[in-house]
Protein backbone atom coordinates (compact mmCIF):
# COMPACT_ATOMS: atom_id res chain seq x y z
CA UNK A 1 0.00 0.00 0.00
CA UNK A 2 2.89 2.62 1.11
CA UNK A 3 4.78 1.61 -2.70
CA UNK A 4 1.32 2.69 -4.35
CA UNK A 5 0.75 5.97 -1.95
CA UNK A 6 4.57 7.05 -2.20
CA UNK A 7 4.26 7.88 -6.10
CA UNK A 8 0.90 10.28 -5.17
CA UNK A 9 3.02 12.08 -2.61
CA UNK A 10 5.89 12.47 -4.49
CA UNK A 11 3.70 14.12 -7.24
CA UNK A 12 1.82 16.36 -4.69
CA UNK A 13 5.46 17.66 -3.44
CA UNK A 14 6.93 18.24 -6.90
CA UNK A 15 3.18 20.01 -8.02
CA UNK A 16 4.15 22.52 -5.28
CA UNK A 17 7.71 23.08 -5.93
CA UNK A 18 6.39 23.43 -9.34
CA UNK A 19 4.05 26.05 -8.50
CA UNK A 20 4.72 27.47 -5.73
CA UNK A 21 2.59 28.61 -2.43
CA UNK A 22 0.14 30.12 -5.47
CA UNK A 23 -1.06 26.78 -6.31
CA UNK A 24 -2.06 26.23 -3.17
CA UNK A 25 -3.63 29.61 -2.72
CA UNK A 26 -0.56 31.00 -0.46
CA UNK A 27 0.80 33.23 -2.16
CA UNK A 28 1.12 37.36 -1.48
CA UNK A 29 -1.75 39.02 -1.41
CA UNK A 30 -1.61 41.74 -3.09
CA UNK A 31 -2.89 45.15 -2.61
CA UNK A 32 -5.52 46.40 -5.69
CA UNK A 33 -4.99 49.94 -6.45
CA UNK A 34 -8.13 51.89 -5.33
CA UNK A 35 -8.48 54.34 -7.99
CA UNK A 36 -8.33 54.58 -11.98
CA UNK A 37 -6.40 57.46 -12.07
CA UNK A 38 -2.85 56.82 -13.00
CA UNK A 39 -1.50 59.19 -10.12
CA UNK A 40 -3.89 57.86 -7.83
CA UNK A 41 -5.89 61.62 -7.46
CA UNK A 42 -9.77 61.10 -6.29
CA UNK A 43 -11.89 64.01 -4.64
CA UNK A 44 -12.06 62.61 -1.32
CA UNK A 45 -8.77 60.99 -1.56
CA UNK A 46 -6.58 60.17 1.56
CA UNK A 47 -2.74 59.06 1.54
CA UNK A 48 -1.21 58.48 5.37
CA UNK A 49 2.88 58.17 5.29
CA UNK A 50 5.04 57.29 8.13
CA UNK A 51 8.22 59.49 7.74
CA UNK A 52 11.88 58.42 9.63
CA UNK A 53 14.81 60.56 9.90
CA UNK A 54 18.41 59.01 11.04
CA UNK A 55 21.25 61.91 11.42
CA UNK A 56 24.81 60.45 12.21
CA UNK A 57 27.66 62.85 12.98
CA UNK A 58 30.96 62.12 14.73
CA UNK A 59 29.89 63.16 18.10
CA UNK A 60 25.63 62.48 17.69
CA UNK A 61 23.12 60.72 16.46
CA UNK A 62 19.15 61.62 16.24
CA UNK A 63 16.19 60.14 15.06
CA UNK A 64 13.04 61.39 14.36
CA UNK A 65 9.36 59.96 13.14
CA UNK A 66 6.90 61.92 11.51
CA UNK A 67 3.17 60.84 10.43
CA UNK A 68 2.26 62.65 7.27
CA UNK A 69 -1.45 62.86 5.50
CA UNK A 70 -2.35 63.89 2.26
CA UNK A 71 -6.42 64.87 1.99
CA UNK A 72 -7.47 65.53 -1.61
CA UNK A 73 -10.19 67.64 -2.73
CA UNK A 74 -10.99 68.35 -6.83
CA UNK A 75 -11.39 72.08 -7.93
CA UNK A 76 -14.78 71.96 -9.43
CA UNK A 77 -13.96 74.72 -11.70
CA UNK A 78 -10.86 73.94 -13.36
CA UNK A 79 -10.29 72.66 -16.56
CA UNK A 80 -8.07 70.28 -17.09
CA UNK A 81 -9.15 68.65 -14.11
CA UNK A 82 -6.42 69.89 -11.06
CA UNK A 83 -6.60 68.47 -7.44
CA UNK A 84 -5.26 70.18 -4.44
CA UNK A 85 -3.69 68.71 -2.17
CA UNK A 86 -3.26 69.02 1.54
CA UNK A 87 -0.79 68.19 4.16
CA UNK A 88 -0.96 68.01 7.05
CA UNK A 89 2.35 66.89 9.61
CA UNK A 90 2.48 65.47 13.34
CA UNK A 91 5.61 65.43 15.01
CA UNK A 92 5.21 65.79 19.03
CA UNK A 93 2.38 68.13 18.15
CA UNK A 94 0.55 68.87 15.22
CA UNK A 95 2.63 70.93 12.51
CA UNK A 96 1.09 73.29 10.13
CA UNK A 97 -0.86 72.33 7.08
CA UNK A 98 0.43 73.03 3.70
CA UNK A 99 -1.00 71.87 0.38
CA UNK A 100 0.28 71.92 -3.55
CA UNK A 101 -2.03 71.70 -6.43
CA UNK A 102 -1.57 68.47 -9.38
CA UNK A 103 -3.08 67.87 -12.55
CA UNK A 104 -3.35 65.83 -15.49
CA UNK A 105 -3.04 67.25 -18.86
CA UNK A 106 -3.80 64.07 -21.56
CA UNK A 107 -1.10 61.98 -20.73
CA UNK A 108 1.28 63.97 -18.27
CA UNK A 109 0.51 65.09 -14.69
CA UNK A 110 2.10 68.87 -13.78
CA UNK A 111 2.23 70.49 -10.40
CA UNK A 112 0.36 74.03 -10.46
CA UNK A 113 0.30 77.22 -8.95
CA UNK A 114 -2.91 79.33 -8.24
CA UNK A 115 -2.89 83.00 -9.30
CA UNK A 116 -4.80 85.04 -6.88
CA UNK A 117 -4.89 88.03 -8.93
CA UNK A 118 -6.25 86.00 -12.36
CA UNK A 119 -8.22 83.69 -10.27
CA UNK A 120 -6.40 80.88 -12.38
CA UNK A 121 -4.36 78.10 -12.60
CA UNK A 122 -0.87 78.49 -13.95
CA UNK A 123 1.18 74.68 -15.19
CA UNK A 124 4.66 74.85 -13.34
CA UNK A 125 6.73 71.64 -13.18
CA UNK A 126 5.95 68.31 -14.84
CA UNK A 127 5.13 65.56 -12.72
CA UNK A 128 4.62 62.26 -14.54
CA UNK A 129 4.39 60.93 -17.97
CA UNK A 130 1.89 57.56 -18.10
CA UNK A 131 1.76 55.15 -18.79
CA UNK A 132 5.37 54.69 -17.26
CA UNK A 133 8.48 53.16 -19.42
CA UNK A 134 11.70 52.21 -18.76
CA UNK A 135 13.80 55.49 -18.29
CA UNK A 136 10.76 57.53 -17.64
CA UNK A 137 11.37 60.48 -15.86
CA UNK A 138 9.92 61.14 -12.27
CA UNK A 139 9.97 64.55 -9.95
CA UNK A 140 8.50 64.57 -6.77
CA UNK A 141 9.35 68.04 -5.64
CA UNK A 142 7.17 68.15 -2.09
CA UNK A 143 9.02 64.75 -1.20
CA UNK A 144 12.27 66.09 -1.76
CA UNK A 145 11.53 69.28 0.01
CA UNK A 146 10.03 67.26 2.80
CA UNK A 147 13.72 65.12 3.42
CA UNK A 148 15.30 68.72 3.92
CA UNK A 149 12.66 69.49 6.39
CA UNK A 150 13.47 66.34 8.53
CA UNK A 151 17.13 66.73 8.30
CA UNK A 152 16.65 70.25 9.72
CA UNK A 153 14.81 69.22 12.85
CA UNK A 154 17.26 66.63 13.24
CA UNK A 155 20.08 69.45 13.15
CA UNK A 156 18.13 71.61 15.32
CA UNK A 157 17.36 68.70 18.01
CA UNK A 158 21.13 67.91 17.87
CA UNK A 159 23.21 70.00 20.41
CA UNK A 160 25.80 70.60 18.12
CA UNK A 161 23.85 70.98 14.82
CA UNK A 162 25.14 73.68 12.58
CA UNK A 163 22.50 74.24 10.79
CA UNK A 164 23.62 77.16 8.20
CA UNK A 165 25.69 75.28 6.55
CA UNK A 166 22.97 72.66 5.76
CA UNK A 167 20.72 75.40 4.67
CA UNK A 168 23.54 76.61 2.48
CA UNK A 169 25.08 73.58 0.96
CA UNK A 170 23.00 70.51 0.78
CA UNK A 171 19.69 72.52 -0.69
CA UNK A 172 20.62 71.41 -4.23
CA UNK A 173 21.12 67.84 -3.12
CA UNK A 174 18.10 67.12 -1.10
CA UNK A 175 16.00 69.22 -4.19
CA UNK A 176 16.96 66.29 -6.30
CA UNK A 177 14.94 67.98 -9.11
CA UNK A 178 17.46 70.73 -9.92
CA UNK A 179 16.28 73.91 -11.73
CA UNK A 180 15.82 73.29 -15.12
CA UNK A 181 18.41 75.35 -16.39
CA UNK A 182 21.60 73.90 -14.22
CA UNK A 183 19.82 70.30 -14.46
CA UNK A 184 21.18 67.35 -16.64
CA UNK A 185 19.30 63.93 -17.85
CA UNK A 186 21.66 62.71 -14.56
CA UNK A 187 19.84 65.14 -11.99
CA UNK A 188 16.48 63.15 -12.66
CA UNK A 189 14.76 59.91 -10.99
CA UNK A 190 14.28 57.49 -13.77
CA UNK A 191 12.16 54.82 -14.12
CA UNK A 192 14.74 51.26 -13.59
CA UNK A 193 12.20 48.24 -13.85
CA UNK A 194 8.72 47.25 -12.11
CA UNK A 195 9.05 44.81 -8.42
CA UNK A 196 7.04 44.15 -5.51
CA UNK A 197 6.57 46.22 -2.84
CA UNK A 198 5.73 45.09 0.63
CA UNK A 199 4.92 48.37 3.23
CA UNK A 200 2.97 48.92 6.14
CA UNK A 201 -0.09 49.46 4.11
CA UNK A 202 0.52 46.25 2.47
CA UNK A 203 2.20 44.40 -0.32
CA UNK A 204 1.75 45.37 -4.07
CA UNK A 205 2.17 44.29 -6.90
CA UNK A 206 4.64 45.89 -9.99
CA UNK A 207 5.55 48.65 -8.86
CA UNK A 208 8.15 51.46 -10.48
CA UNK A 209 11.15 51.88 -8.73
CA UNK A 210 12.80 55.31 -9.65
CA UNK A 211 16.23 55.83 -8.52
CA UNK A 212 19.11 58.67 -8.88
CA UNK A 213 22.38 58.63 -7.37
CA UNK A 214 25.86 61.11 -7.19
CA UNK A 215 29.07 62.04 -5.85
CA UNK A 216 30.32 65.50 -6.18
CA UNK A 217 33.06 67.57 -3.64
CA UNK A 218 32.41 64.80 -0.97
CA UNK A 219 28.89 64.63 -1.44
CA UNK A 220 27.37 61.51 -1.82
CA UNK A 221 23.39 61.08 -2.02
CA UNK A 222 21.72 58.65 -3.37
CA UNK A 223 17.34 58.46 -3.81
CA UNK A 224 15.00 55.42 -4.25
CA UNK A 225 11.43 56.02 -4.99
CA UNK A 226 8.73 53.19 -5.60
CA UNK A 227 5.39 54.69 -7.52
CA UNK A 228 2.09 51.87 -7.93
CA UNK A 229 0.22 53.20 -10.74
CA UNK A 230 -3.15 54.24 -9.90
CA UNK A 231 -2.66 54.81 -6.11
CA UNK A 232 0.61 56.92 -6.32
CA UNK A 233 3.97 56.89 -4.39
CA UNK A 234 4.14 54.19 -1.78
CA UNK A 235 8.21 54.73 -0.42
CA UNK A 236 10.88 57.09 -0.56
CA UNK A 237 14.77 56.18 0.77
CA UNK A 238 17.20 59.07 0.96
CA UNK A 239 20.84 58.57 2.15
CA UNK A 240 22.98 61.60 2.11
CA UNK A 241 26.78 61.33 3.06
CA UNK A 242 28.84 64.53 3.79
CA UNK A 243 32.92 64.64 4.34
CA UNK A 244 34.39 68.08 4.51
CA UNK A 245 36.69 70.05 6.45
CA UNK A 246 33.36 71.68 7.92
CA UNK A 247 31.03 69.13 8.12
CA UNK A 248 31.04 65.17 8.41
CA UNK A 249 27.58 63.18 8.57
CA UNK A 250 25.51 60.70 7.19
CA UNK A 251 21.65 61.61 6.91
CA UNK A 252 19.03 58.23 6.23
CA UNK A 253 15.83 59.79 5.35
CA UNK A 254 12.52 56.90 4.77
CA UNK A 255 8.98 57.80 4.05
CA UNK A 256 6.21 54.56 3.62
CA UNK A 257 2.91 54.26 3.04
CA UNK A 258 1.14 53.37 6.06
CA UNK A 259 -3.02 53.18 4.77
CA UNK A 260 -4.77 54.90 2.25
CA UNK A 261 -8.63 56.08 2.07
CA UNK A 262 -10.80 56.38 -1.08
Amino acid sequence: MFKKVLPVIFAFFLAVGIGGCDWLGLGPDFIEPPTDDYAGLEDGGERIYNMEGRLQTEDEEETIEITKTENMTLNQESDPEIFEISIEYEWEEELDITDYYLGRDGDEYYYYDYDVIEEDFIERDLYLRTPINEGDELNPLTEGEEAFGVLMLLFGEMENGTLDYVLKDLNGILDVQKNAENSSDDDYLKAETQENIEVPAGEFEDAWRFSVAGEENGEEFNVTVWFVPELGLVKVDYFISVEEEEEEFDYEYRLELLDFDY
